[in-house]
Formats: C-alpha cells, structure tokens, sequence
C-alpha cells in the first residue's frame, strides 16, 4: 500500500495502477497492454463509450476486490494482495481514466 506523504487518492491510485493494472489494461484503460494482448480472454476495454454506467468507481473497486468471476479470464481477486484502501484508490484513478478515455473517443 502506497500511503506516500502529501499523496492524494489519485495519485496513489495511479501509482497502484501503473504498478499493477495497466501491463494488461493498458495505459489508457483501453485494454491493450503488453500482457493483455496475449490472453484468450482480452481485459476489458475501460473506454468504451457505453461504459459510463458500468465502470463506476465502486464497480471497479468490487472487481479489483473479487476478480471478474468469469471462467477463464484473468482477472483475479487482489483482496489478498492489496489492502481495502489501495483498492479503492485504484478504483478512483482507473474510473476518473475510463470516464477521459470515453469523452476523447466520443469526441471523435
């Protein structure tokens, strides 16, 4: 867990994302990362524009919490990994990352 002086959740939530999430969700939350090209399954693309509903800061924070429970994906369960605290500033950073993802795809 990243509690870093002077932090604030997005900044620590970046961290924990460019540390943990992004070699398969990419950079940009779009699901191109170097691991994620490679799996059978592909990891979900945070930017898509009807993801608004879906890719919600708590959404996200269940998932990191629990895995994506679908059979075969790789998603899995970072409770035994991250403390509660760093799972909710990933889920604050990577939903703040999906939401600028959709408005430059919708813009263009």
């Amino acid at each position: 867990e990243d509690k870093s002086p002077g932090l604030k959740r997005g900044e620590r939530g970046e961290r924990a994302y460019k540390t943990y999430c992004h070699h398969c969700h990419g950079e940009n939350g779009d699901g191109t990362g170097h691991i994620g090209k490679g799996l059978v399954i592909k990891p979900v693309d945070l930017t898509i524009p009807d993801g608004a509903a879906r890719f919600t800061a708590q959404n996200i924070a269940h998932v990191v919490r629990e895995g994506s429970g679908k059979p075969g994906a790789a998603m899995i369960p970072w409770k035994t990994v991250l403390p509660e605290e760093a799972i909710k500033d990933v889920a604050v950073y990577t939903a703040d990352l999906a939401a600028h993802g959709r408005a430059k795809r919708l813009a263009k």
